[in-house]
C-alpha cells in the first residue's frame, strides 16, 4: 500500500498526486502567499530531488537515529495519522 493510499483511507477521502513543476512561477507564487524566499527555495530544491528519484526506500540512516526501523506509510498512516484525527 502507498502512502497516498494508506493516508486516504485513513482520512476517509482519495489522495491524488498532483505533479508540481517548481520552476520560479511556482516559487513566486509561494513568496507571494508570504513564504520566505528561502523557505520556497529549499522546497523547490526538495521537490526537483523527487521529481528525479521518485519513491525510494529508506536509507539506514532512519533506522540509526531513530534507534528503531522505520514505519511503513500505512503503518504512519494507521498508528499516528488516525490518533491525530481522533484527538480532534
Amino acid at each position: 500500500m502507498t502512502g497516498s493510499i494508506a493516508f486516504g483511507a485513513v482520512l476517509g477521502n482519495p489522495v491524488r498526486y498532483r505533479d508540481i513543476v517548481p520552476d520560479a512561477g511556482w516559487q513566486a507564487r509561494l513568496v507571494r502567499t508570504g513564504l520566505s524566499a528561502e523557505y520556497v527555495a529549499g522546497l523547490a530544491a526538495l521537490y526537483r530531488n523527487y521529481r528525479v528519484e521518485a519513491e525510494s526506500e529508506l536509507g539506514a540512516g532512519v533506522q540509526a537515529v531513530l534507534g528503531r526501523p522505520p514505519r511503513s506509510a500505512a503503518d504512519f498512516a494507521s498508528d499516528v495519522l488516525a490518533g491525530a484525527l481522533n484527538r480532534r
